[in-house]
């Protein structure tokens, strides 16, 4: 039963994100379905530069255009250094581990949830990586790439743990 619900959940995320792509024939409309991916890709940058010193201010999680077109989905400012630099700007990879876990834990709910949770879940895949912005700023601290190696570890042993969950 447990290998039923966690192929019904995989299933669920599949399809929300081949019908997701249905609401973004306009910025707004893409803007509004993917918000709570923006939501935790900005949280990211946000918690990883509190953690680290980078004195985060700035959250937002709406758009800035550019003429007509759509620029940016949201935005955190932080003061980056030799120590923080990296691992706040490219934090949303981080995601890929959330939404391992959301998939998982949504194989225990009742349907309204799960398809919440897979829905959430789809939307941080699609939110984890980082933008143009987010790569220049971790290229040009390269010292910093040393304490994002230092989180990448554990989120690594993560997704593997949460892997080996399901198949065990």
């Amino acid at each position: 039963m447990k290998r039923l619900n966690i192929l019904a959940s995989l299933l669920a995320t599949f399809v929300i994100a081949q019908v997701l792509p249905i609401f973004w024939t306009s910025s707004w409309g893409y803007w509004f379905s993917t918000l709570p991916g923006t939501f935790a890709h900005e949280s990211a940058h946000w918690l990883f530069a509190a953690a680290l010193g980078g004195d985060p201010t700035g959250f937002s999680i709406f758009p800035t255009f550019d003429g007509r077109s759509m620029s940016s989905l949201g935005h955190v400012l932080f003061q980056p250094s030799s120590l923080n630099a990296a691992a706040v700007a490219l934090a949303p990879l981080h995601l890929a581990v959330v939404a391992v876990w959301l998939v998982i834990l949504s194989a225990r709910c009742a349907i309204s949830a799960r398809l919440l949770l897979c829905y959430v879940a789809v939307c941080c895949w699609q939110a984890m990586w980082p933008s143009g912005a987010d790569w220049a700023i971790a290229r040009s601290w390269p010292a910093s790439f040393g304490s994002f190696a230092a989180f990448c570890v554990p989120s690594l042993f993560a997704l593997r743990s949460a892997v080996l969950r399901i198949l065990t």
